[in-house]
């Protein structure tokens, strides 16, 4: 993305009213310490690392989606 990374991403929609409680979900090619990937950025709710795994994605979308209010 120009000028802009996911971390900058991330970071604008939490600061937005409805959408900070949506649940951000990187990916990366990067292996991190998820303990690390928090302190880099705590507006970031989880990562999925490359290679991409189906099972994984659907296990991290469905998580997210159990952490959202209910309406």
């Amino acid at each position: 993305m120009p000028k802009v990374n996911g971390h900058d991403v991330a970071r604008l929609l939490k600061m937005q009213e409805g959408l900070a409680a949506v649940p951000v979900v990187m990916i990366t090619a990067r292996r991190f310490d998820m303990s690390l990937k928090r302190e880099i950025n705590n507006d970031i709710d989880g990562f999925i690392e490359k290679p991409l795994d189906q099972a994984k994605i659907i296990q991290m979308i469905e998580e997210a989606c159990g952490q959202l209010p209910l309406k």
